[in-house]
């Protein structure tokens, strides 16, 4: 089972895959899966029957309120940053869980205070015989077994460049359900080209944080997009250039007339607007957040930008679908 009930894939713009570099950091490599979400919303969930191993005491957090679980078989589960008051008083270690049975909320907590304001998620980690193994392979395979989509666009999470240099767009990642197949690809690039193909390559002229749109579909009409976050450094100046997400919620379940809340946590940046998709736009703070709901069912796309302090390009995408 998937680990967030009523998630949507990359409903946030903060999701850290397994060996990825983790984006506006100290310079390292990620282990486990981010999965970022609005925090104190969505339930976590026993991914199967277990046992608990470790949790924090009720109402004393600690580090990242980690959770582990053993599932058996040697593999064991961590869960972390979910805030105390979430997790459910009977989570303590030794008491069994079946699978799917709630653990607590998606959070916020590091270093044991509700420090991640910018970046709410859920880490994951899973062990075998003690050593950490890459968790994205199963989590991809249960969360089509959890939800019905029929096809994921992968468009590439973060990316890192240096002005005037060639960065290589790669949608090859983005997957189907098991019985259909991904016969078109679409990138949606910022400076308004549309390419079609899986793969191809962007030059920037300018530092900026950039939003590189990717739609897939497949050969029974299903369709589904995503959008890269491109950070572009001018090689000579050393500066900080803008940073930030944007998370939206509820992920799932949404029909026309449904609130959606929109975050926007952006450092550096003014002139925050945001575009739904339906074609309204609102203004935004960088900082902020905004409710819109959609008059019709369909798949949008909402783009937060802005500019940075020294006049940089600043785009953000989410995909929202809409449900009949």
């Amino acid at each position: 089972m998937f680990p967030i009930g009523n998630y949507r894939w990359r409903s946030s713009t903060y999701q850290n895959t397994w060996g990825a570099q983790v984006p506006f950091n100290t310079y390292y490599y990620h282990r486990g899966e981010d999965l970022g979400a609005v925090p104190d919303r969505l339930p976590v969930l026993a991914v199967a029957d277990a046992t608990v191993r470790k949790s924090p005491e009720p109402g004393q957090p600690v580090d990242s309120n980690y959770v582990l679980l053993d599932v058996g078989h040697g593999v064991a589960v961590r869960y972390a940053h979910m805030n105390i008051d979430t997790i459910r008083p009977h989570i303590r270690p030794h008491q069994r869980l079946d699978r799917g049975s709630p653990i607590g909320l998606t959070g916020q907590t590091c270093d044991g205070s509700k420090s991640q304001h910018d970046d709410p998620h859920l880490h994951v980690d899973v062990f075998r015989g003690g050593s950490p193994i890459s968790p994205y392979p199963m989590y991809l395979e249960s969360y089509f077994r959890t939800y019905t989509d029929t096809v994921l666009a992968m468009a590439g999470g973060f990316g890192y460049t240096l002005t005037g240099h060639t960065y290589r767009l790669d949608g090859t990642r983005s997957v189907a359900r098991p019985g259909t197949a991904i016969v078109d690809y679409e990138w949606h690039l910022h400076d308004g080209q549309v390419v079609h193909g899986p793969i191809t390559n962007v030059v920037y002229g300018k530092p900026g944080y950039f939003a590189e749109e990717l739609v897939v579909r497949t050969a029974d009409g299903g369709e589904d997009r995503d959008a890269i976050s491109v950070v572009v450094y001018e090689p000579t100046v050393r500066s900080d250039v803008p940073r930030g997400w944007v998370h939206y919620s509820p992920p799932r379940a949404i029909h026309p007339g449904t609130p959606v809340e929109f975050w926007s946590r952006l450092r550096d940046v003014v002139g925050t607007a945001i575009e739904f998709g339906d074609g309204t736009t609102a203004d935004i703070a960088p900082n902020g957040g905004i409710t819109h709901s959609y008059d019709r069912a369909g798949l949008y796309v909402a783009t937060v930008h802005g500019v940075g302090l020294r006049g940089e390009h600043v785009s953000l995408k989410v995909r929202v679908r809409v449900e009949s």
